[in-house]
């Protein structure tokens, strides 16, 4: 996948990650029991949704260094400005 597309899928899933662990949808799972993995299900819930983002953030930045179709500066290339001799040449 291109990484542009990678962009906005982090963007859906992190504004999607702040809906589900904050208020109205929290406080749905709050409940102490049952455990799940050994946590509370609230516990469990915003834990999922961390380990989702990491898994997310990772493919994000696999797709930012394969360079596909990356702007020079997210690819992490130096910026030079326009004008500007190249370093280490002196006029």
């Amino acid at each position: 996948m291109r990484f542009r597309s990678w962009c906005r899928i982090a963007w859906c899933y992190h504004i999607l990650f702040a809906l589900a662990v904050t208020w109205p949808v929290q406080s749905l799972l709050n409940s102490p029991a049952p455990f799940v993995l050994g946590l509370p299900r609230q516990m469990a819930w915003v834990a999922a949704w961390v380990l989702g983002s990491l898994a997310v953030l990772w493919r994000l930045d696999a797709a930012r260094s394969r360079g596909t179709d990356a702007h020079p500066r997210e690819a992490g290339a130096p910026i030079r400005p326009s004008g500007s001799p190249a370093a280490g040449s002196e006029r």
